[in-house]
């Protein structure tokens, strides 16, 4: 009897084995793969800090350092255009004279020997075309001393070799001649007629000084 009953359970287990086992469905390869439920989380376990994201920040600024200048320089390269003269030079030929080969010159009233002395060049008129206006010439006097200016025209003045074949300067005149000319003077040089000195205080009103009061009397 006993084994009769332990046959039956016996056989009733595998029976019911072997349908739970047809009643499971195969897992299908081609099913997406389920999450594994989240691991729970413990409430007494201490909570951690999450670190912070370092950010690329510019560095502070110094309010008592002054901010860099600008030092870019603009500078202007436009230049004049040249004069004829700066671009291709100038060559001095026989036909120039230069100020400092004429000033200080003798001129004589011919090309003789023997000719008289009548006169140095002492300066030179420049008009306003550029043109030498006038040579002013110092006749008389001694080593400068006494002596008078009168103005020629630089045209009359020859450039020569005189007879001893020296170069000099000839103005076909006498020195009486020029020793009556008219005596040369810069427009500067005559002030006109009751003219105060230059260096006297005009008044302060433009008019007459009013003369002073007379002292008081002494008192008593």
């Amino acid at each position: 009897m006993i084994r009769t009953l332990l046959a039956s359970t016996a056989i009733a287990t595998l029976l019911a084995a072997g349908a739970i086992a047809q009643d499971a469905t195969p897992a299908d390869p081609n099913a997406p793969a389920t999450e594994a439920p989240a691991t729970p989380v413990d409430p007494n376990a201490p909570a951690t800090e999450t670190p912070a994201t370092p950010t690329d920040t510019a560095p502070a600024t110094d309010p008592a350092t002054p901010a860099p200048a600008d030092t870019t320089v603009t500078t202007d390269t436009t230049v004049a255009a040249p004069t004829s003269i700066l671009a291709t030079g100038y060559t001095v030929t026989d036909k120039d004279n230069l100020a400092t080969e004429i000033i200080g010159k003798q001129v004589y009233s011919s090309t003789a020997s023997d000719a008289e002395h009548i006169g140095d060049v002492n300066d030179l008129v420049i008009g306003e075309n550029g043109q030498i206006a006038a040579v002013v010439i110092g006749v008389g006097g001694f080593l400068g001393i006494g002596e008078k200016n009168v103005a020629v025209n630089y045209s009359e003045l020859q450039w020569v070799v005189a007879e001893d074949n020296t170069e000099r300067f000839v103005l076909p005149t006498s020195k009486d001649a020029l020793e009556a000319a008219p005596d040369f003077k810069a427009e500067d040089q005559t002030p006109p007629p009751n003219a105060a000195p230059a260096d006297a205080p005009a008044p302060a009103d433009g008019g007459a000084v009013a003369p002073a009061e007379p002292a008081p009397a002494p008192a008593n």
